[in-house]
């Protein structure tokens, strides 16, 4: 999917507020107003671009409130969420990866816990999330988690503990590939969201669910994985993305629907063909998690979000800071 040619008003805009960000660069101290209209900017240069293709490879299978009526209302029944993961693994999804908190442990007659587990088990890469209590964290991931703890590099500088992890219950966590922990924070400046390459929880760093997705799609062992400050995360020494105080900004690829996108129900009652992808179930629906804004929409679902993150990892796109002299050469192409 591409954008429409801008019009003479859209690039006036741009070089109007390229324009105020090399005076803000000139005669204000960073953050506040200068974050902010550096922020402007690059939304402003990513709407002026139009959409982009994102990676062929990076599927987004999107569980509406259609869905959930279907499936009996919120949460979402786990034997339902067994029946999707059986059907990607038909469909040959290499990577899977579950935006979804899976934290209350289901038992006894009926229960969707077991069917899942199974399902997890038989395609082999699914990746769960797991939440995070903002308390102080234990010295030790509970059973089962450490060994996706990230490795420390040289430069990285011990982060303060964001608190103490919730996994999945432990039938679950024991078939899933990974677990990390789905983070994505609201910048101070602008709309797209901010993604941690990792956290810290207790006394280990573990990385987030982008990075993570990233490392078993690529078939990496979690030794490959490092931690950097200020570069993010490495994989094999080489940095996944630009990043800022170990900190990605997401690049929206579009409006929602750009990064290929299919309803629940779809993937369910047909056979599709998703040989190779790296693919994400996302909850889009009222009742369940955050939405989000970018250059593109005033509202997108956590999943799309995970969506976009995992693809600007994989193809290491993620956003730059623009220095004024970079605002500057982008109002004069603007203004050509």
């Amino acid at each position: 999917m591409t954008g429409r040619r801008p019009g003479a008003r859209s690039r006036a805009l741009v070089a109007l507020v390229a324009g105020c960000v090399v005076i803000a660069g000139l005669v204000l101290p960073s953050g506040g107003m200068l974050d902010r209209a550096e922020a402007l900017a690059i939304e402003a240069r990513l709407r002026l671009g139009g959409a982009q293709p994102a990676p062929a490879d990076v599927v987004l299978v999107s569980v509406d409130e259609v869905d959930l009526q279907a499936a009996g209302g919120w949460p979402l029944d786990r034997r339902h969420l067994a029946k999707l993961v059986s059907a990607l693994d038909r469909a040959g999804a290499k990577t899977i990866v579950l935006d979804t908190l899976l934290v209350e442990r289901h038992v006894g007659v009926g229960s969707g816990d077991a069917p899942l587990a199974a399902a997890i088990a038989a395609h082999g890469a699914v990746l769960l999330p797991i939440g995070i209590r903002d308390q102080a964290g234990d010295a030790e991931l509970p059973e089962g988690l450490a060994r996706f703890a990230i490795v420390a590099g040289p430069n990285a500088v011990p982060a303060v503990p964001r608190g103490s992890a919730v996994p999945p219950p432990p039938m679950l966590r024991a078939a899933a590939a990974a677990l990390a922990p789905s983070v994505l924070e609201r910048p101070d400046a602008g709309d797209t969201p901010v993604v941690p390459a990792a956290v810290a929880i207790g006394a280990h760093m573990v990385p987030t669910l982008a990075v993570e997705a990233v490392r078993i799609h690529r078939g990496a062992t979690p030794a490959a994985l490092w931690f950097d400050s200020d570069r993010g995360a490495l994989l094999d020494g080489v940095p996944l993305a630009p990043a800022a105080a170990g900190r990605y900004r997401l690049r929206a690829y579009g409006p929602p629907g750009t990064i290929p996108t299919l309803r629940a129900r779809d993937v369910l009652g047909r056979e599709a063909n998703l040989a190779g992808s790296l693919t994400i179930i996302g909850i889009d629906a009222p009742a369940a998690g955050e939405r989000f804004a970018t250059a593109f929409a005033a509202s997108v679902s956590g999943g799309e979000m995970v969506a976009t993150a995992v693809a600007n990892l994989l193809d290491g796109r993620t956003l730059r800071r623009p220095s004024p002299r970079s605002a500057l050469g982008l109002g004069l192409v603007a203004m050509a």
